[in-house]
């Protein structure tokens, strides 16, 4: 399916409408906060794999533990 499939609007008056955009500072301020929680997810994700990590060094070394009884 290609356009839209509602009646009520046209591509034209879709293009010609105005898209509200917040003032400079504040889209600066948006990116900065993005941007701070962006880095904060990957470090979450790297203190996860690390996590996995070292719960698989763990299972080994009890599992190897446990065969050399």
């Amino acid at each position: 399916m290609v356009g839209m499939a509602y009646p009520a609007i046209n591509d034209e008056k879709f293009y010609s409408g105005l898209f509200p955009m917040p003032p400079l500072a504040e889209q600066k301020r948006i990116v900065e906060k993005v941007d701070s929680l962006m880095k904060l997810c990957d470090d979450l994700e790297s203190k996860i794999e690390k996590q996995k990590n070292y719960s698989n060094r763990l299972m080994e070394s009890i599992i190897k533990s446990s065969l050399a009884k």
